[in-house]
């Protein structure tokens, strides 16, 4: 008697013994996937799959065609558990959404949420990432009444690279960036995976649109504190007000002991950002966690400052001296909250 629930390609077997598993993110009320949907947007990948691959969530009692708008906020993870096919057809696609977890969060809180399959290491030499989303994301705009003015990209490591690209390719598309473990203006369209940076036309233009962005760093993974100075110059120069800038380009720091509760590296900070601090403010590295519940030893206020050292490197820490800002408003309010009145200068 066979008793695998899996074929020999890792799929469903109907055959076996056991009933399929069901998973309430996934489903009518949850997650589909694009090919369920019926939406076809041709890939420019060429290892085997004409349409680009992606999962999707409605809120509840949507309808497409209203004159309603909602909030799109899409999720890329990181190298490896993006989509990959290999040859003989096996992939991973469902990994960018379980591996870690932000898509699940944006649930039930009024917006469209799609995960994009972005291939980490296939797709062929001609294959470009970033028109694949550009032409998915203009794909919710005109048939699933998704905001063109709310339109919120968030990555894990490999994915900050991608989100980067996108808007950087595509200026004025994009309204925020959410980046765990990646560097502020890390990836270029025309560039191979892990090369290129911004050059000053695409910080110029994230200024001439108010491009908002929310860094998470773990202590000892990621240092953007140089990088992080560049936004300040840029926008402000481009007439944004000291207080917007202050308020719309964020730098967050993670101590390293959060992370060895649960086993991991510094650079699961996607995994810390959406399981504690999606919808509860960060208040103090003083913190420890309890029976998986976070403690504060003692707890700051807004706008105060605290700091880390991060990693020993040549007899120096590199993040040492430096003032992260504690912020009041969760990230989920952070992004689904009204466009900010103050403005330019």
């Amino acid at each position: 008697m066979q008793q695998v629930s899996a074929n020999e390609m890792g799929s469903y077997d109907s055959e076996g013994l056991w009933l399929p598993t069901v998973h309430n993110n996934y489903g009518e009320h949850g997650f589909q996937s694009f090919e369920t949907l019926g939406i076809q947007v041709p890939t420019t990948a060429t290892d085997g799959d004409k349409f680009v691959k992606g999962w999707a969530y409605f809120p509840p009692h949507f309808e497409a065609g209203r004159a309603e708008k909602y909030p799109l906020i899409i999720t890329i993870t990181g190298y490896g558990t993006s989509y990959w096919k290999m040859e003989d057809g096996t992939n991973n696609f469902g990994t960018g959404l379980n591996f870690d977890g932000s898509g699940f969060r944006w649930m039930d809180n009024g917006a469209i949420v799609f995960n994009i399959h972005d291939r980490s290491h296939t797709g062929g030499e001609d294959y470009k990432f970033y028109e694949d989303d550009y032409n998915v994301i203009h794909h919710f705009i005109k048939n699933y009444n998704a905001d063109p003015k709310a339109i919120t990209l968030t990555g894990n490591s490999r994915g900050t690279i991608a989100i980067n690209t996108i808007a950087s390719a595509y200026p004025g598309l994009i309204n925020t960036l959410i980046l765990n473990n990646g560097f502020m203006g890390g990836g270029i369209a025309g560039k191979a995976m892990f090369e290129g940076t911004w050059t000053a036309t695409e910080w110029e233009n994230a200024a001439k649109n108010g491009l908002k962005m929310w860094i998470f760093d773990g202590e000892l993974d990621t240092n953007n504190l140089a990088n992080y100075q560049k936004p300040q110059e840029v926008y402000k120069a481009a007439g944004w007000s000291d207080a917007w800038v202050a308020d719309n380009i964020r730098l967050t720091e993670f101590p390293t002991h959060l992370y060895h509760y649960w086993g991991e590296t510094d650079h699961s900070t996607t995994k810390m950002t959406y399981w504690y601090f999606f919808d509860e403010p960060y208040y103090e590295s003083d913190v420890t966690i309890k029976k998986g519940e976070l403690v504060y030893n003692t707890k700051l206020a807004p706008g105060d400052t605290y700091q880390l050292k991060g990693r020993l490197i040549d007899g120096t820490y590199n993040k040492e001296g430096f003032n992260y800002t504690i912020y009041e408003d969760t990230l989920k309010d952070w992004v689904l909250s009204e466009p900010t009145k103050l403005s330019r200068v």
